[in-house]
């Protein structure tokens, strides 16, 4: 089974397309389960635009537009019981929708008092079978204010991928974000870097943390499906995500 949690070091630090990359090879259905901000694309439509394109039959093409809410697209919404249904994306692959659509671009737990929106987190139970689950942020951002993305994956129990950049500071970042996982019981399946090559840094992060390291995403520019999934391909091995353990 092929079911996991990316999280990252930080924000703004690629993870998104490094959850896309993982899920376009997979096959396996992509989830956020909340998106904080709505002006601009929101992970889940970045998500589709970047899985690799595939047959699929007429009339069964909807845009992944993230949302199982009947609100506009610039209004917070909550979806329905049924959200985990996926919609599937143009490019191929299924996209489910987010449990919480959020208007105002912040950490989920001010977002949501903001938009007038309480997080109920029974919400926030990951559908069964093969899944690709991408928080917000680095693992310690606040859901609630009582309650930390580190403290859902310790209860969903599936195991992480800690996605760390490669630049100036990763070390500190990357071990803490260690350091507080393992803290929670959280299963770490391994680390992920992305950027460019900084090999004594990649190196000591793996080994002071023991977790192994499984590759590191390079910068694809111009950044298609394709020059992604051949990236993905290049470095990293399939067979290391075929099985959560």
């Amino acid at each position: 089974m092929t079911r996991f949690v990316v999280t990252g070091t930080d924000t703004g630090i690629g993870k998104t397309v490094f959850a896309a990359a993982l899920a376009g090879a997979t096959g396996a259905p992509y989830w956020k389960p909340i998106q904080s901000g709505l002006e601009d694309e929101t992970d889940s439509q970045i998500v589709a635009k970047l899985l690799p394109a595939r047959s699929v039959g007429r009339g069964t093409v909807r845009e992944a537009d993230g949302g199982g809410a009947a609100t506009s697209r610039h209004g917070p919404s909550v979806s329905p019981s049924g959200c985990h249904l996926p919609i599937t994306a143009q490019q191929g692959g299924n996209i489910l929708p987010e449990a919480y659509r959020l208007v105002t671009p912040a950490s989920p737990h001010i977002a949501a008092e903001i938009d007038g929106v309480t997080i109920d987190l029974d919400r926030l139970t990951p559908p069964p079978g093969d899944l690709i689950v991408e928080g917000a942020g680095g693992a310690l951002v606040p859901v609630t204010r009582t309650t930390l993305y580190a403290d859902i994956f310790a209860r969903w129990q599936i195991p992480v991928i800690v996605c760390a950049r490669t630049a100036l500071g990763t070390i500190n970042h990357s071990l803490l974000t260690i350091e507080a996982l393992r803290a929670r019981g959280v299963p770490i399946h391994g680390l992920a870097f992305l950027g460019d090559p900084v090999e004594d840094s990649e190196a000591i992060i793996s080994e002071i943390s023991g977790v192994r390291r499984l590759g590191r995403l390079p910068i694809v520019d111009p950044l298609t499906p394709e020059n992604l999934a051949a990236g993905f391909a290049k470095h990293f091995c399939l067979a290391d995500f075929s099985r959560s353990s």
